[in-house]
């Protein structure tokens, strides 16, 4: 299983190296301070997880989906902030740029820099919209199988007491849950394909 992690900090490898404008520092020491790095945390469960399993998404337990659903709602809340950060700050240099001639390369930079970090908020938006699919799914499957295990003694009781009527018309429930369940396995596959793209 792999784990991509996408660096929202201000530290990334730029293509063009050019020398930092006097107020650059001042600007990404400040954001450093009032925002936290928004790069991916480092999972475990590629760790965890045996050899024979390494390969597909459903050896991911609910517990596991749940802990990559916080993990993505954080980092995507994180770099959603730090966008709307800098969408602020080259909003009030563009204001002064006329009579700012320095503040020009921070805007460039910036101006340069948004949409990349605008496709990464979407990026990590999309992964965490799956990751909820995903859960929602699995929930739904869980909560039939509980009822079903739970319904299942019941018909027994029911025919021994002679309730025929009451036993088959929970029989008959019981096969329609078993039929969602089976419904719900096609999406839950064609979902967890989708998050081994990224996971």
């Amino acid at each position: 299983m792999r784990f991509w992690f996408f660096s929202a900090g201000p530290n990334r490898v730029r293509r063009h190296p050019r020398p930092a404008p006097s107020v650059r520092p001042f600007l990404e020491s400040l954001e450093d301070r009032c925002l936290p790095s928004a790069n991916f945390m480092p999972v475990s469960a590629a760790a965890s997880t045996p050899p024979a399993a390494m390969n597909t998404i459903a050896s991911l337990s609910h517990d596991q989906i749940h802990m990559l659903q916080d993990q993505s709602q954080q980092q995507t809340a994180l770099a959603t902030i730090r966008l709307e950060v800098e969408q602020v700050v080259l909003g009030i240099l563009q204001q002064f740029a006329p009579q700012t001639p320095q503040f020009q390369p921070v805007i460039a930079s910036l101006t340069s820099d948004i949409p990349a970090r605008q496709a990464t908020v979407q990026m990590l938006q999309h992964q965490t919209d799956l990751l909820n699919q995903l859960d929602d799914l699995q929930d739904q499957s869980l909560i039939l199988n509980a009822v079903i295990q739970n319904a299942a003694p019941v018909v027994s009781v029911l025919q021994q007491l002679g309730n025929e009527q009451a036993a088959n018309a929970l029989q008959n429930t019981i096969v329609a849950d078993q039929a969602a369940v089976q419904a719900l396995q096609p999406q839950i596959a064609a979902v967890e394909v989708e998050v081994s793209a990224f996971v």
